[in-house]
């Protein structure tokens, strides 16, 4: 292999295989060899089927690569197209590490649970699982060389005891991991089985690569998927056992190596917690109580890095510089500056991820009545914590309002190349005319678009010699072997985000984007004074010395206004009532 610089060329270098170990260059090179793979298995059309999405059948990061099939026979004919790329490319594929795992949805995942519901009951009733009796004999027997003296029915009496007791006892699933009471286990307790609702959960079976079966997990155990540990049922409970061993483990280790500085210690901090953190932190859900031993799991560790002891003062690490604190970086700053990138790297390409973001923001838009994202954080800032985590926009609101920080982003407005309809971004391409680099017959060349068909899917392309070829929108295309027109757009022009860009190139933005007219006012700002008031008064309380009756009374006053109008708000929202303006006056 040599390498083409300018107009020079580097000496032979000789590779066995692989790529070069270190090289800047072999991270690329990979990629571009195993984007054929990927190309192979969009042009299989099988998709996951999953409704109001984006049909894909696969997910690659680096060497990972994870495949999304609705039915066993399509993943049996994707792993053969993988097969094919395995014998064309010479690559081999890990068979010990690769696995194979799928839960069910809809009627039947429905009557699987009430089956199991309805066993856990019967078990319930029968006081205890039958393979108890063993353990309640051997208990009888004990009690019969203990004390000759008992009689059969004393005998009987205590065994029916142990019984209900040993059925009352909690014992841990090993695939769910959650504890539950032995009704809710099968009677092979030596076997240490699983609960009843995973055992009538369904498993994949009769997915082979090359003829050999590949490994099942169950649905419910966690797996390692594209970095993050998660199970089909999109449980984090691994993920963050994960990161929280981690951080706790951090400052034993800076307890046991006294010898770094101080400034070693902090970098060592700084380079593992936040990264840690952040890389999981969008995409899981933490519950609040675990979130704050989380917190002083962080605390504990720049307290070792300080060389404190660990009854220090946390205020010490809290407080602002200016205040005299060492101001470190908590948890929710981290979570919060990684949740808005997550969110804007999901809406930064037309895509089924920025498909799925826009049914988040629109699901999180309707649930709380809100207009846009100024008006979800001023919702947000009085959600309680685990409610606003059940969505990503609500908790990227949510941790930027109660640090005191408001976000403005529309992240789906039209004149966002994004969010534009492909007939408008093809149309607009025409009409200024704006050129596009593109691969043809290994050449690099500049072409624009000269014509729309098809609604907009198909646009006409001409270079700039006068050939003319055909290119999908958005998409994959797979038979042309051309990119679509949106990443074309995006890979020539990496700045360019907005269809005003292209309209109007000597605009400057951030001095005309103010509303013109009157200011629409949303629900969220409209009960934000009282609900700032109400809480304002909720932390009075904690005081007593300054607490006194009118307080009293003015709280009162606020929590029922506060229910009034939340009684009310869906009603008129349901009646068209979008924006508090816009409730006539009489």
């Amino acid at each position: 292999m040599k390498i083409t610089v300018g107009t020079g060329c580097s000496a032979p270098i000789q590779l066995d295989t692989g790529t070069v170990q270190g090289s800047v260059l072999s991270p690329l090179l990979f990629d571009l060899f195993v984007n054929a793979l990927l190309c192979l298995l969009d042009a299989t059309r099988i998709t996951h089927g999953i409704k109001r999405t984006s049909q894909w059948n696969h997910a690659a990061f680096a060497d990972d690569l994870s495949i999304y099939v609705c039915t066993v026979r399509d993943a049996n004919k994707l792993l053969d197209v993988i097969h094919e790329f395995e014998f064309w490319s010479g690559l081999r594929i890990s068979i010990p590490k690769s696995l194979a795992t799928g839960a069910m949805y809809g009627t039947e995942t429905a009557r699987r649970q009430e089956g199991a519901k309805a066993d856990a009951a019967k078990r319930k009733r029968d006081a205890g699982p039958d393979i108890l009796n063993p353990q309640i004999q051997a208990l009888g027997a004990m009690d019969e060389a203990l004390d000759a003296d008992n009689t059969a029915k004393l005998t009987i009496k205590r065994q029916e005891v142990c019984r209900i007791n040993l059925a009352a006892m909690n014992r841990q699933c090993p695939i769910c991991n959650k504890k539950k009471v032995n009704c809710h286990f099968p009677t092979q307790l030596h076997l240490n089985p699983s609960c009843l609702e995973c055992k009538h959960a369904w498993k994949p079976s009769g997915i082979r690569y090359k003829g050999t079966a590949l490994k099942v997990i169950h649905g419910r155990t966690s797996i390692r998927l594209l970095g993050i540990r998660y199970h089909m049922w999109l449980d984090s409970t691994a993920q963050r056992r994960y990161v929280m061993d981690g951080i706790t483990e951090l400052p034993c280790f800076l307890r046991k190596n006294r010898d770094l500085s101080i400034e070693n210690s902090l970098r060592l901090i700084e380079c593992t917690l936040a990264p840690l953190l952040a890389f999981s932190g969008p995409v899981i859900i933490w519950p609040e109580k675990e979130f704050k031993r989380l917190t002083a799991a962080f605390v504990r560790c720049n307290k070792e890095a300080w060389q404190m002891s660990p009854n220090t003062s946390t205020a010490l690490f809290t407080f602002p510089r200016d205040q005299g604190g060492l101001q470190i970086k908590m948890p929710r700053a981290i979570i919060c500056l990684a949740a808005w990138g997550h969110l804007t790297r999901c809406c930064q390409f037309d895509d089924g991820t920025r498909q799925l973001a826009e049914i988040t923001y629109k699901d999180a838009l309707e649930k709380h009545g809100c207009l846009d994202m100024e008006d979800l954080q001023f919702e947000a800032e009085f959600l309680p914590w685990d409610q606003a985590s059940q969505n990503s926009f609500t908790f990227a609101c949510h941790l930027t309002s109660t640090i005191g920080i408001r976000v403005s982003w529309d992240p789906f407005n039209p004149d966002w190349i994004a969010s534009a309809a492909n007939a408008d971004l093809a149309q607009v391409m025409i009409n200024t005319q704006h050129l596009i680099h593109i691969q043809l017959k290994n050449e690099q060349k500049w072409a624009k678009v000269v014509e729309v068909k098809d609604e907009g899917r198909l646009v006409k392309m001409r270079t700039d010699n006068g050939d003319t070829f055909m290119m999908k929108t958005e998409g994959q295309d797979t038979t042309t072997g051309y990119p679509t027109l949106r990443e074309d757009i995006q890979r020539t022009s990496p700045t360019l985000v907005r269809l005003s860009q292209l309209t109007e190139p000597n605009r400057i933005y951030g001095t005309d984007e103010s509303k013109k007219g009157k200011r629409k006012i949303g629900w969220a700002q409209a009960i934000y004074p009282l609900q700032a008031r109400l809480r304002e008064l909720k932390t009075i309380d904690l005081f007593p010395e300054k607490w006194d009756d009118t307080l009293a009374d003015k709280l009162i006053e606020l929590k029922s206004g506060e229910q009034a109008f939340m009684s009310i708000r869906p009603k008129l929202i349901k009646a068209g009532y979008t924006t508090i303006d816009s409730i006539p006056r009489i």
